[in-house]
């Protein structure tokens, strides 16, 4: 496979839809396969709200639209 794979933005939303909850997960990187050896990888961010702290996906990367 190439190392120059670009998901598309479907690939990152049908990804996104698997990911775990945040707030619950200890991992800061987590890679989402997304079928023929290819995935989609997140990073987790932690952000500031009314209600306090938490945490959320974050794709960082191109993709296809």
């Amino acid at each position: 496979m190439s190392d120059r794979f670009i998901p598309s933005k479907e690939n990152v939303i049908k990804a996104a839809a698997e990911l775990p909850e945040a707030d619950k997960c200890t991992d800061n990187i987590r890679s989402v396969d997304i079928g023929q050896g290819r995935t989609v990888q997140f990073r987790r961010v932690k952000y500031k709200t009314a209600k306090g702290r938490g945490y959320r996906w974050l794709f960082e990367g191109k993709m296809s639209v």
